[in-house]
């Protein structure tokens, strides 16, 4: 156990020897690596800050029901009975047209809305989130409280909050297509990397197999390299992304913030980075194998 420790500590000593004996070559080596992986990065990235922001929009499907401007407390109390015995009913919320109109002349930034109207025109209205997301489910809790006495419409706004869902699973499935292309071309990288390394390095090679050395004692230091490689290369990715972000937050605050929307973007967690690190070493130790298995 003494002796294969000793082996794997005598080659990560000599991948450090040999990444500082040629410094600039393996910095723009990972840098190349670390800019290919900024592409997937960054699209996990924003996909994870669309889904916060689209969280934040409400995106939950949501069933308008509006009563009839009559509709007395007690026809209200009768709605809200069924409301809550009804299965497909998740949760909902009740805006009286007094509320409703007050919130209009917040948005609109008018207080004479009601200039030349004898009354409120606007009905009291019911906001239902459904149990269930799917347009199906949806039209069939529409049909039946449509139904119900003292309601004159019912509106089901689903077509927005669908498309959000849609784009959010495209946007992952972009991220994972850029992840695999990229990773094949980090390997391509680690691979010519190790390989050119090998071919300056064949007399040193052909020198410490004649005293003995086994193919696993030469191996190694390569293997180590690429793995080193491919984590300078993720560090890199991590920093620039994090970086990118911290100069960017400040400028979309006003935008977000003139949505009602959170200001503060979502960057790599931590579980995330060391997910990319481990990734990255995993490419550039497999680069260098295939290389090794050249030679």
């Amino acid at each position: 156990m003494r002796a294969w420790l000793h082996a794997h500590f005598d080659a990560i000593a000599q991948t450090r020897r040999q990444f500082w004996r040629r410094p600039v070559a393996a910095f723009l080596s990972a840098v190349v690596i670390g800019v290919g992986l900024l592409f997937p990065v960054g699209g996990y990235i924003v996909a994870a800050n669309l889904k916060v922001l689209a969280v934040g929009a409400g995106t939950d499907p949501q069933i308008s029901v509006f009563l009839a401007p009559d509709a007395s407390a007690a026809e209200r109390a009768e709605i809200e009975r069924r409301l809550r015995l009804e299965p497909g009913v998740r949760n909902f919320r009740f805006i009286g047209k007094d509320a409703a109109l007050k919130e209009l002349q917040t948005r609109t930034g008018s207080d004479d809305l009601m200039s030349g109207l004898a009354s409120n025109p606007l009905p009291d209205t019911y906001l239902i989130t459904p149990r269930e997301a799917s347009l199906v489910a949806q039209a069939r809790l529409a049909d039946s409280v449509r139904n119900w006495p003292r309601v004159v419409e019912v509106d089901v706004d689903a077509v927005w909050s669908d498309r959000l869902r849609m784009l959010a699973k495209t946007g992952d499935i972009v991220v994972l297509g850029l992840g695999v292309v990229l990773g094949l071309a980090m390997l391509a990288i680690s691979f010519n990397t190790i390989r050119l390394q090998v071919l300056t390095r064949t007399e040193e090679i052909a020198v410490l197999r004649l005293f003995g050395a086994t193919p696993s004692y030469v191996r190694r230091p390569f293997l180590y390299f690429g793995a080193l490689q491919g984590v300078a290369a993720a560090l890199f990715a991590w920093v620039v992304a994090g970086g990118s972000l911290w100069w960017i937050e400040p400028r979309l605050a006003a935008l977000l913030d003139a949505y009602g929307l959170s200001s503060r973007l979502a960057g790599l967690l931590p579980a995330d980075g060391l997910a990319l690190l481990g990734f990255s070493a995993l490419v550039g130790m497999l680069g260098a194998w295939l290389a090794l298995g050249e030679h």
